[in-house]
C-alpha cells in the first residue's frame, strides 16, 4: 500500500495534520476539522492505524510537545530540546528551498 503525496495549490487554504492516539493502540491522523465545510467543500484525508511505531512515535511528540522547557536548556554552544525523529520522519516531504 502507498500514497502519493502532492502540493495543494490553492496559496490560501492551508490543510494540517491533527493526531490522536487512543488507549496507546490506536492512532488517528487526519486534516479534517468537525465543521460543515471540511465535510461538504473540502478534501481532507483521515488515517487510522494500529500500527505500533506510528503510536508510539506520535505519544512521543505528544510528550516532547507538552514537556516544559525552560531557559536553562539552552546554552551558547548547544540546544538541548528534545527532538522527535519519529516512525514517520522519512515518509514526510522534504521542505524546499527555492521558495
Amino acid at each position: 500500500m502507498g500514497a502519493i503525496v502532492t502540493r495543494y495549490g490553492d496559496p490560501v487554504v492551508k490543510y494540517h495534520a491533527k493526531y490522536v492516539v487512543a488507549d496507546e493502540a490506536t492512532a488517528i491522523v487526519t486534516t479534517l476539522n468537525p465543521t460543515r465545510k471540511c465535510f461538504s467543500r473540502t478534501w481532507d484525508a483521515v488515517l487510522v492505524t494500529e500500527d505500533v511505531s506510528v503510536v508510539r512515535g506520535l505519544l512521543a511528540l505528544f510528550r516532547a510537545d507538552t514537556t516544559p522547557v525552560t531557559a536553562s536548556a539552552f546554552s551558547t554552544t548547544s540546544c538541548r530540546i528534545p527532538t522527535w525523529s519519529g516512525c514517520c520522519a522519512n515518509a514526510a516531504p522534504k521542505a524546499s528551498s527555492s521558495r
